[in-house]
């Protein structure tokens, strides 16, 4: 409460509190739902080695044939 009081910390308005708690918690909530839509989280291996194999694919080059 001091640091609301002495003005350390903005509880409303585009930086305060509330608006960086709710985008947290949004995007926590997102992150989950997206890694149980797809099956495995973005971030970690599974991911990782998917996009390691559609890199190393021709697909997107021009000028390379299959």
């Amino acid at each position: 409460m001091k640091q609301i009081d002495s003005g350390e910390l903005q509880i409303d308005g585009k930086d305060g509190f509330l608006n960086q708690m709710i985008k947290a918690v949004l995007e926590s909530g997102l992150q989950t739902e997206l890694s149980e839509h797809l099956g495995y989280d973005k971030r970690g291996p599974v991911a990782a080695e998917r996009a390691q194999r559609l890199f190393s694919q021709d697909i997107g080059h021009p000028g390379r044939r299959r």
